[in-house]
């Protein structure tokens, strides 16, 4: 679990992030909402210390995670950021790098890495491209091998900021539902997503952010009934009953 206790920290002289106070949790999914510059990034920079954060404090199964090396705390947590350059490398060694934080000196991966590094590459669909450069696929497909290295890190919490960029409709769908898989394994999965529907139908909490606070935290129910969302983004956000549930959309 990592939980975070009145957390602010800056950019600069600028405070960015508020007081903030959250759990995540193993076994959930919580989607982090709103508008742009609004510090969802930051949060989660923050989280892996990344960014410092100026005062309150960050907990990591307990440990304060300035307290956990670099290697602890990537065996711990994962994360998936937004704007990654496509390197010249093969996508099976790209993926094989999810393993790093468990390399020894002289650092030469082991049966076990190969292993895991294979099954994440299937679960996502690219084992077929293990040879082929990874700056020679499309977006998505780069998305793809960005999540693959991220499952082979093999952590109890996984972070990703915006995973279904580049991704159409099809993989974006598939990609949520491997979320939910995840965290039937126990694993506490946390994403920033921009699209509404696609969080409320998915996600088991929602936080809604706004100038770098947390203004509503709760079930999908919680936070349509509440409104936040509405006041948030100056939308209204709607709902209908289907067969499979509820489905969200949004209007002006």
């Amino acid at each position: 679990m990592i939980k975070m206790e009145n957390v602010s920290a800056r950019y600069g002289n600028k405070e960015v992030l508020h007081n903030i106070n959250i759990e995540f949790v193993p076994g959930k999914l919580t989607v982090l909402v709103g508008p742009n510059g609004c510090g969802k990034s930051t949060l989660l920079k923050t989280l892996i210390h990344l960014k410092e954060y100026t005062s309150g404090e960050i907990f990591v199964e307990e440990h304060s995670v300035r307290d956990l090396g670099s290697n602890v705390l990537a065996q711990k947590i994962a994360y998936l950021p937004q704007g990654k350059n496509a390197p010249d490398i093969t996508v099976g060694r790209m993926v094989l790098h999810g393993r790093f934080a468990y390399l020894k000196y002289p650092r030469r991966y082991r049966k076990i890495d190969y292993q895991i590094a294979q099954k994440a590459m299937k679960w996502v669909g690219i084992e077929h491209l293990a040879e082929q450069n990874v700056n020679e696929l499309s977006g998505g497909m780069q998305q793809k091998v960005y999540i693959a290295m991220t499952l082979a890190q093999d952590t109890s919490t996984i972070l990703m900021d915006e995973p279904t960029t580049y991704l159409d409709i099809q993989h974006q769908m598939k990609l949520m539902d491997m979320a939910k898989d995840l965290t039937t394994q126990g694993k506490a999965v946390v994403m920033v997503l921009h699209d509404l529907s696609q969080a409320f139908r998915n996600a088991d909490n929602i936080v809604v952010m706004d100038d770098g606070r947390i203004k509503a935290c709760g079930t999908p129910e919680e936070i349509y009934e509440k409104k936040t969302v509405d006041e948030v983004f100056q939308i209204r956000l709607n709902r209908v009953f289907t067969e499979t549930g509820y489905q969200y959309f949004s209007t002006i």
